[in-house]
């Protein structure tokens, strides 16, 4: 049953409490008894899911149960690039800020992305990476490191 309850409501178990909030809105209205007569039961497997998913300890316990989100390590930007410009962002900003800019430049890119979208796919994914890396205090100290010449770990990071 890995990931079940996410795959029911048609995520991934990145997404955030108001985008399950928007699936299970969705996905009841068109499940409800009272519109769709014989979907009584994954009504009830909707709201079960909601239920679990819209609670954060409840989530949590989940999540736990059905084991570690699997990620590849982030991409480096192409030559040229900077995930500060990538997400819009100051160098200097704090974390709200990636999160608020990540979020609002996901949003445009995610139907484009489920329907098959090349170009969006690719925006998406180094989106995406830019987040990675600027949402996790370690891997922004050494891409900031990185971005000065400064070897991480004894590994020579050249300069973007």
């Amino acid at each position: 049953m890995p990931a079940y309850y996410y795959e029911l409501l048609g995520l991934d178990r990145t997404a955030s409490p108001e985008e399950i909030k928007q699936a299970y809105r969705r996905l009841a209205f068109k499940c409800h008894p009272d519109h769709n007569p014989g979907a009584e039961e994954q009504f009830i497997e909707l709201h079960r899911a909601y239920a679990v998913l819209s609670k954060a300890n409840e989530r949590e316990r989940y999540d736990g149960s059905i084991g570690p989100v699997e990620q590849p390590p982030p991409e480096p930007p192409p030559p040229g690039m900077d995930y500060y410009e990538v997400l819009g962002v100051a160098r200097s900003a704090p974390l709200k800020d990636i999160v608020d800019a990540f979020r609002k430049h996901t949003d445009g890119y995610r139907p484009a992305v489920k329907g098959g979208d090349p170009i969006a796919q690719e925006r998406y994914s180094l989106i995406l990476n830019a987040y990675r890396v600027l949402g996790d205090a370690e891997s922004r100290r050494q891409y900031d490191l990185a971005d000065q010449g400064i070897h991480v770990n004894g590994i020579p990071t050249g300069q973007r």
